[in-house]
C-alpha cells in the first residue's frame, strides 16, 4: 500500500479530486492492505492509525486463515486470523466496532473475507 503525501490532502483521496467529507481524514479504507511480514503489518496499521483524526473509522477486509502467507487461487496473500488482526489494530491504537465474515449467508469455511470497523481512539 503506498500512502499519498502533500501539504493539504489526505494520503488516501487523489489530490485532483479529494472526496467530499472524507478528505480531513474522517475514514479510511484498509481492503486487502496488510503485508505478509508482521513488522510492516504493524506499521501499516499505525501509518493507517496516524491518517486519521481521533474518532475517524477504519473499514478492513482482509483474506482471512490461519496466519499463513501464500498463494491461493492465483492471488498472493496472508491469511489473518481475528485474534491476530485484532491484536495488531488494536495495538495500533484502533477499538473495534465489528466485524463479520464473506460473503454472507455461506457456512464459515466458504466464506474467506474478514471485514472490520474499527474507530480510532480519542
Amino acid at each position: 500500500m503506498r500512502l499519498r503525501t502533500g501539504p493539504s490532502h489526505c494520503p488516501f483521496c487523489p489530490p485532483s479530486k479529494p472526496l467530499p467529507g472524507f478528505c480531513h481524514r474522517n475514514a479510511a479504507n484498509g481492503n486487502r492492505s496488510v503485508p505478509a511480514m508482521p513488522a510492516i503489518a504493524q506499521r501499516v496499521s499505525r501509518a493507517l492509525h496516524a491518517t486519521l483524526k481521533p474518532g475517524g473509522v477504519l473499514f478492513s477486509s482482509n483474506p482471512r486463515g490461519q496466519n499463513e502467507e501464500g498463494w491461493n487461487l492465483g492471488r498472493y496473500g496472508v491469511y489473518h486470523d481475528l485474534e491476530t488482526w485484532r491484536r495488531y489494530v488494536t495495538q495500533a491504537g484502533f477499538v473495534e466496532l465489528a466485524h463479520f465474515y464473506r460473503p454472507a449467508g455461506l457456512p464459515r469455511e466458504e466464506q474467506p473475507w474478514l471485514a472490520s470497523t474499527w474507530r480510532k481512539r480519542k
